[in-house]
This record gives structure tokens, sequence and C-alpha cells, in this order.
């Protein structure tokens, strides 16, 4: 992910906006919790993991209710 995509992505997830990427090396898929020094804390279902920017992209996210 651009510099630029991942600060707007960051200020969109401080701002408590739903937000949704992709890790483009395991192709998983999860909602961003949180941005720090390149990296974006990522949950998956419950599952908590940190990525580095440059291996994400933005993901349009599920068709359907996250949480359940």
């Amino acid at each position: 992910m651009k510099e630029t995509a991942f600060k707007e992505l960051c200020k969109s997830v401080q701002k408590g906006e739903s937000r949704f990427v992709e890790n483009t090396q395991s192709h998983h898929a999860g909602k961003a919790l949180s941005c720090s020094e390149g990296r974006i804390e990522v949950d998956i279902y419950g599952k908590h993991e940190t990525w580095p920017n440059e291996e994400c992209k933005e993901f349009e996210g599920p068709d359907f209710d996250y949480h359940r």
C-alpha cells in the first residue's frame, strides 16, 4: 500500500470508520483496527495480526455482517 493510501486508511480507522485490508502475501483479509509505524493491526474474525503496510491493499469488505 502506498504511503498516501496508508495515511488515509489510518485516519479513517482513527475516526471509527470500518475499513478492510487484504494481505497480498497470505491473501487473508480483515478489518483494520489501528495503525502505527508502517504497520496495520488487523482483526480476522477475532484473531489479531499485525501486517506491514507494504503487504496490504484495500479490500471492499465482506457482503455480510462481519461480527456474526
